[in-house]
């Protein structure tokens, strides 16, 4: 039977905006779980007491950045829409639907000149510490871009990305995260997050990350602090259709190298990067009958390098290879991978309209705090216990993969 609905829009009705919001809405949960008076506390000495007009609740603006990271959302111009609109975004700030929401300029104004990017780093260490339970720490890096769009056409080549580095433990909880032009490597980054790690977490047992870090320095440094990193299987650059690696042996008696035709290579010099480089002799390379295998110089001579550190590579493939290597790696999709799927995908992270290191690093570590806040919010909406079963299930699950391969 068709029924016609009465257009009911135009309606003058009394409501409760606090029985309007779910009782299991996200932004329940988070307003359950955090108490955002600390908010007044860093902001305290950016604000007059006693002059000037009143300015907006420093809560109320926090919230909307906050908003605006948790959902995605591209553009405060956008976020203000959604807020203006949406009855569980006004009772998350504590207004009705007669109190005007703040303007976008108010709240991009604050972030950009009075909140510096000191509020941004007490306000994700607020939010990062987790439960402290985990030993295992996972490290990686990702590019965040700037939005071409704002560039005309033609002028593409001007966007440049950045480089986010971030650190968390087994419960997906970020830890550190640092910021870089993006054409600065994940290796050169990682002394600073390091650093950070394993001062706050000084019960940090063992390291995870991918194989970008996989480099004589870094594996010196997390071995000689006691810790074991584990690193996946980093493939050689070698010679495209040449002699594989593994045939040229290293005679540690004689430090000498032997090549795929039972000749020596002789220890020439170390350069500057730590490289000891030993060459073979042109006038045997010459008649070599696999030559182009070997090398294509024009003085015939074959040069091996090997770092002065290469002991340490060799103790963390011994590291890759052990159950607990291969235990602790197959988390990394687990933990770290999805911490950045989840940035990119659900919370706006692919991209950024933000220019400048200072106020990109900003942004990250404010998308990161909210994903902290999300993810602290559903562990005490559900209880640990809950956390800790659904932990100890992906653990089965990887020790069934591993045991399948």
């Amino acid at each position: 039977m068709l029924k016609k609905e009465e257009d009911l829009r135009g309606t003058v009705e009394i409501v409760n905006i606090e029985a309007m919001v779910p009782r299991d809405h996200l932004l329940r949960k988070i307003d359950r779980a955090i108490d955002f008076g600390y908010i007044y506390e860093l902001s305290e000495n950016l604000y007059s007491m006693d002059k000037g007009r009143p300015g907006v609740d420093p809560v109320v603006l926090f919230k909307i950045v906050l908003l605006q990271h948790l959902y995605g959302i591209p553009s405060l111009r956008q976020t203000i829409r959604e807020v203006e609109m949406s009855i569980a975004y006004r009772w998350f700030l504590g207004y009705n639907f007669a109190k005007d929401i703040p303007h976008f300029a108010t709240v991009s104004y604050a972030f950009a000149t009075r909140f510096s990017s000191d509020i941004a780093e007490k306000v994700f260490r607020d939010n990062s510490d987790s439960s402290g339970e985990s030993q295992t720490r996972t490290v990686t890096g990702s590019t965040t871009d700037p939005d071409a769009g704002l560039f005309h056409k033609g002028e593409h080549k001007q966007c440049f990305a950045y480089g986010a580095h971030t650190a968390c433990d087994r419960n997906n909880f970020i830890l550190e995260v640092e910021v870089t032009p993006g054409n600065v490597h994940d290796s050169v980054v990682f002394d600073t997050v390091y650093d950070r790690l394993a001062e706050r977490f000084p019960q940090m047992e063992t390291v995870v990350a991918d194989a970008g870090y996989k480099t004589p320095w870094i594996c010196k440094k997390v071995f000689d602090d006691g810790r074991i990193p584990s690193l996946p299987y980093k493939r050689p650059q070698s010679m495209k259709d040449g002699h594989k690696w593994y045939e040229y042996v290293y005679d540690e008696y004689y430090d000498q190298i032997l090549c795929p035709e039972y000749k020596t290579l002789n220890y020439a010099t170390t350069n500057r990067d730590g490289y000891r480089e030993y060459k073979s002799k042109a006038y045997i390379c010459q008649s070599c009958p696999t030559r182009h295998k070997c090398t294509n110089s024009k003085s015939c001579v074959k040069t091996v390098t090997q770092h002065l550190w290469h002991n340490y590579l060799e103790q963390a493939e011994d590291v890759r290879l052990s159950p607990h290597g291969q235990e602790t790696y197959a988390l990394r999709c687990q933990t770290i991978e999805r911490v950045f799927a989840d940035a990119k995908e659900k919370h706006g992270m692919r991209y950024t309209n933000h220019r400048g290191l200072t106020r990109v690093t900003s942004w990250v570590r404010f998308k990161f705090a909210a994903m902290n806040l999300k993810k602290l919010a559903m562990w005490k909406w559900n209880g640990p216990s809950f956390y800790r079963l659904l932990a100890f299930f992906r653990f089965l699950l990887a020790k069934s993969e591993l045991s399948l391969a």
